[in-house]
């Protein structure tokens, strides 16, 4: 196997670049008519006056190409980026990067576990769906969110500060990483070193947020900016179709305040976190710190109101880069892997109109019922793995599970 090992990974990446090939043709999920109108108005216009540029406040601007009419939503770092490429493109492109990360970081601590990461997510079936087939742009905040962990945990508090601000300047929920990128950044140095690496993580990071809204600040379109993409904070679904705890509770919770239950959700999932955060510590151990931005994404996907299907799918780049150094993780990879390309599979099959979807009622139950109650059940076990990997920082030596005794065989092969 070891003489066959560099055919062996070649072979499944292309294997992984086929699939995205050959998913790329369909037409996507809901989303995908919607970035493509961004797509085009970004291209032929300049992303300035996309959100508006009126008089009165606040003004959402509607878009409107090849019959679809939408306003914007997402920060101008994704609309940029639209302009550049279609959305699948950026999608595949974005896998590319997130791949070469994780085999290239991962072979300077860990070299026999480098292919093993990156094949995690270049082969995972949810990734591919995400992206390739639906046409999902997560991973044009993940990438940059994912470097800028591996900044921060080594020292580079600029870039990371740099990086943070265009991942969350692309998708906000890239927030959810800022937990992991505070406890690398506050890792104990001489006094002054110490707030030195914070400042310089925030100056690099307001400069860089500075320079990317300039263009709507100067078309006139900032406050209508921020309206916008605060839209996302007044959705009005319990759950956006996210296999969750919102989900299973939503019969029995509908009729309260939307405002109630998301200030329920915010302090469930800002305790998980923060929790979380506390047991794992200030570590420069990258692994530790995947750990975390994993289990973070994880909590907000379950526990938070308005969550959508795709939003899962972020915790899969941290936990193919934890999963390297902390092998105990290698499980829960695979279920959320798995719940992840259930929930988007059951809603859009392939694409819209396409099929091949798993029957969203079975025996007269929404498959997503049952399907939330192994997620909500999942982030328990998950949090469980985490305190493992807190008590491997500390020393201790958890005990390592079937797999992955298996995942080690294989990479040693």
């Amino acid at each position: 196997m070891r003489k066959y090992r560099a055919e062996l990974l070649a072979g499944a990446v292309l294997i992984g670049a086929a699939a995205r090939i050959a998913v790329s043709p369909l037409p996507g999920s809901t989303d995908a008519p919607i970035f493509h109108v961004w797509s085009h108005y970004a291209a032929t216009e300049g992303v300035g006056r996309l959100y508006g540029t009126g008089a009165r406040f606040p003004e959402r601007r509607t878009l409107e190409y090849k019959g679809v009419g939408t306003k914007v939503d997402y920060p101008p770092v994704a609309l940029f980026e639209l302009g550049l490429a279609s959305p699948k493109t950026l999608a595949v492109l974005g896998d590319v990067v997130i791949a070469w990360m994780l085999f290239a970081w991962v072979r300077r601590r860990r070299p026999q576990a480098a292919p093993g990461a990156a094949l995690a997510f270049w082969l995972n079936p949810a990734v591919i769906l995400l992206g390739a087939a639906l046409g999902y742009l997560d991973v044009l905040y993940l990438a940059p969110a994912l470097a800028a962990l591996i900044m921060a945990a080594s020292g580079g508090a600029a870039a990371a500060g740099a990086l943070f601000a265009v991942s969350f300047l692309t998708k906000p929920l890239a927030i959810l990483v800022a937990p992991a990128l505070a406890l690398a950044l506050g890792v104990p140095r001489p006094a002054p070193d110490t707030r030195r690496t914070a400042l310089r993580a925030v100056v690099a990071g307001t400069a860089t947020a500075t320079l990317i809204v300039l263009p709507v600040v100067v078309a006139g379109g900032f406050l209508n900016m921020l309206w916008g993409v605060g839209s996302l904070l007044r959705d009005p679904f319990v759950s956006g179709a996210a296999a969750n705890a919102w989900f299973l509770a939503s019969p029995l919770v509908a009729h309260l305040p939307m405002n109630l239950l998301r200030a329920i959700g915010v302090v469930m999932t800002v305790a998980t976190i923060g929790w979380a955060g506390a047991r794992i510590g200030k570590t420069s151990d990258v692994f530790a710190l995947a750990a975390l931005a994993a289990f973070s994404i994880h909590a907000y996907a379950v526990l938070a109101v308005s969550v959508h299907e795709n939003h899962l799918a972020g915790a899969l780049p941290f936990l193919a880069l934890a999963s390297a150094g902390h092998r105990q993780l290698l499980p829960v990879l695979a279920a959320v892997s798995a719940i992840a390309a259930v929930n988007m599979n059951a809603l859009y099959g392939l694409g819209v109109g396409i099929g091949w979807a798993i029957p969203r009622t079975v025996a007269g139950i929404d498959i997503l019922v049952p399907l939330a109650t192994v997620n909500v059940l999942a982030l328990a076990w998950h949090a469980n793995l985490l305190r493992a990997v807190a008590g491997e920082r500390a020393g201790e030596r958890p005990r390592v599970s079937q797999a992955s005794a298996a995942w080690d065989g294989a990479n040693q092969s």
